[in-house]
């Protein structure tokens, strides 16, 4: 209850982790709502991410876009929540590596239901026409929210409407970690050097609900939630440690004991800081606060603080 809303990412990890850990330090992610693995892989502190969720003192992104995250510091840009449209953004950004001739690529993350939206089609167009250094991993998890993928696309894939702006494109199976980060490992580097884009399509499955405001029974079965679950990439990535000997029950245990104490923790100390004043909505318009803007930021307080007033006088029902 202390989250207002949150995108499960469960069923995704190994689409998420293993193309995150194909990038350089220097490479840039643009990401949606859901990709907390890839942050966590990227470096990103819990406690930052978490800050984000409750929106308390700290917040990175004081309190704009609920539930999305951004920092110039871990090369991630700060995503709009409407789905699709970062894949125009994400082409601007390649195009600027590329005219500065940075050697950085960018991974853009989108879902199959973004590739229903013109923003897809326009991106990849201007990608392909452009050249630039970007590679588009589409976590295919089935639905876009509700509707599965079969009722969005008459394509036999995803992947292969790329091949109509001149770009290559690549299907891998999205819940094996291994096989994820070495084709986008390729790819990045291909893209890096040759300043050249690339569409890839992950094959996962979306075990979770879209948010936690989301009923997914409504919708499919849990049948069909069963079969994916036998595939869930956690399983197969533990199975494929403990065939090798890297891994071991007890380990597991251990590590899941401490990692419950630590998260625990961090939600502890979380909660209990202040929350964000809501002026704070208005400090980031401009790098520099206008006569206007202050002026807004006057009248708010004084709003805020006559608001607070009648709370205390409310009488009792």
């Amino acid at each position: 209850g202390a989250f207002s809303r949150y995108a499960p990412f469960e069923g995704q990890e190994a689409s998420m982790v293993g193309s995150a850990k194909a990038l350089r330090d220097v490479d840039w992610i643009v990401p949606t709502y859901r990709e907390y693995a890839v942050f966590l892989a990227r470096g990103v502190p819990v406690r930052e991410l978490l800050l984000r969720l409750v929106v308390r003192r700290g917040d990175p992104v004081k309190g704009h876009e609920l539930t999305l995250y951004g920092s110039r510091r871990y090369r991630v840009l700060m995503p709009a929540g409407a789905v699709g449209i970062m894949t125009s953004v994400a082409v601007g950004l390649a195009w600027g590596i590329k005219l500065r001739g940075a050697g950085e690529v960018v991974l853009t993350y989108l879902g199959d239901g973004a590739t229903s939206k013109g923003d897809f089609h326009e991106g990849l167009n201007m990608a392909g026409v452009l050249g630039v250094p970007a590679v588009f991993f589409c976590q295919n998890n089935r639905y876009a929210i509700s509707l599965p993928v079969e009722r969005q696309t008459a394509s036999p894939t995803i992947a292969e409407k790329g091949a109509a702006y001149g770009i290559d494109w690549y299907r891998v199976d999205g819940n094996d970690v291994v096989a994820v980060k070495h084709v986008t490992s390729v790819l990045v580097e291909r893209s890096r050097s040759e300043h050249t884009p690339f569409l890839v399509e992950a094959l996962t499955y979306r075990l979770g609900p879209h948010t936690t405001v989301d009923n997914p029974r409504v919708y499919r079965s849990e049948d069909e939630v069963k079969r994916w679950r036998e595939l869930d990439p956690l399983r197969r990535t533990r199975a494929y440690l403990m065939e090798r000997g890297l891994w071991s029950e007890d380990e597991e245990r251990a590590y899941i004991a401490q990692v419950e104490e630590r998260l625990n923790a961090e939600i502890e100390q979380v909660l209990g800081e202040p929350e964000i004043e809501p002026e704070v909505i208005l400090e980031d318009v401009y790098s520099r606060p206008t006569r206007e803007v202050l002026r807004s930021m006057e009248e708010l307080r004084r709003q805020l603080a006559r608001l607070r007033v009648s709370e205390r006088h409310q009488p009792f029902a």
